[in-house]
């Protein structure tokens, strides 16, 4: 199926490796194999696969996410990405590039150790950032203050300590319903939404124009003033 344009194999009982195959649908713009059995690493092949612009491999058991990131970030056209419940207990990757045109990364319960990478500020469209119920260290960075289209941010349910950044307030798509991320709307008129996230289901990244402007830090050991 050469002209394959979008793939949805969601909540099924798939199981093994993904297929080298899909790697020839050279159209593929979506492609939906959340909550599966499948485990295994991206085929590199998958980097030929440059109209993607959504993929969810969520609810899996794929490993090795330093090397999928390395796969996908040939896939320039990429805007979502979600990852979330994989890669048990590895080490979020501190090198990645490409991801220009990122706009949503989620990947939150997946136990991962490490920092918070510098790299996600080259994602200049960023606009969604999960992640959450992790096992992520240090102090939550200044630099996320740059990050200027992000409105939603979940790092609540790691081990972040330190003072929350006032670089946090330059995050004018997060504070304020009035500024937005372009081509968004049903804002919710509030200046900062802090709730504790009580489960990992949350909302669902592909409605993110539903989201308010976003901001989670529960259950870490943040200190100072707010």
């Amino acid at each position: 199926m050469p002209h394959l344009s979008s793939l949805d194999l969601a909540t099924n009982h798939f199981v093994g490796p993904l297929p080298l195959t899909l790697s020839k649908c050279q159209e593929l713009k979506t492609l939906s194999l959340a909550k599966n059995e499948l485990s295994g690493k991206i085929p590199e092949d998958y980097a030929k696969l440059t109209s993607f612009s959504f993929l969810s491999l969520s609810n899996n058991s794929f490993e090795d996410l330093s090397g999928v990131l390395g796969v996908l970030q040939q896939c320039r056209n990429l805007t979502t990405l979600i990852l979330t419940k994989n890669f048990h207990a590895e080490e979020i990757p501190k090198n990645v590039s490409g991801f220009g045109n990122l706009m949503i990364f989620a990947v939150g319960n997946c136990a991962l150790s490490g920092e918070i990478p510098k790299w996600l500020l080259n994602c200049r469209k960023l606009q969604v950032l999960d992640l959450s119920w992790n096992r992520l260290s240090g102090g939550v960075p200044p630099w996320i203050g740059q990050m200027k289209n992000l409105f939603y941010l979940d790092i609540s349910n790691n081990s972040l300590t330190g003072e929350t950044p006032k670089s946090l307030t330059e995050l004018k798509s997060l504070i304020s319903t009035n500024s937005s991320a372009p081509g968004f709307t049903n804002s919710v008129s509030i200046p900062l939404y802090v709730k504790r996230n009580q489960s990992a289901n949350g909302l669902q990244y592909n409605q993110a124009s539903s989201f308010p402007p976003s901001l989670y830090l529960s259950n870490n050991k943040i200190n100072g003033t707010i």
